[in-house]
């Protein structure tokens, strides 16, 4: 049989198996993110995406190159365990979050 396993918000986990017994489920549910970022935090990157227009997309449409930047900069912070050591390259499928807003 495949089932697929819902933990939490967002976290969808594909399971084979005939039988799936309490302390099986405790083990999984264990190794998941407990807390997922609120939806309205995520950004799905979509092929053609960047960091710089992601970030862009969540300033104010005034924002100068500068303000921008900053942001981008933000951005890649913020998930660079998710883009990796290189800001520049980012792939379709991957779930940005947010960074915190600056005071």
């Amino acid at each position: 049989l495949r089932r697929t396993l819902v933990i939490g918000k967002s976290v969808l986990v594909a399971l084979a198996f005939a039988r799936f017994s309490a302390p099986d489920l405790a083990r999984t549910a264990a190794v998941l993110p407990a807390d997922d970022p609120p939806p309205e935090r995520v950004v799905l990157v979509r092929p053609g995406d960047t960091v710089w227009d992601i970030a862009a997309a969540s300033l104010d449409p005034r924002a100068d190159a500068a303000e921008v930047a900053r942001a981008a900069h933000r951005w890649y912070l913020a998930n660079r365990d998710v883009i990796g050591p290189d800001p520049d390259l980012i792939h379709p499928g991957q779930r940005l979050v947010a960074p915190e807003a600056v005071s």
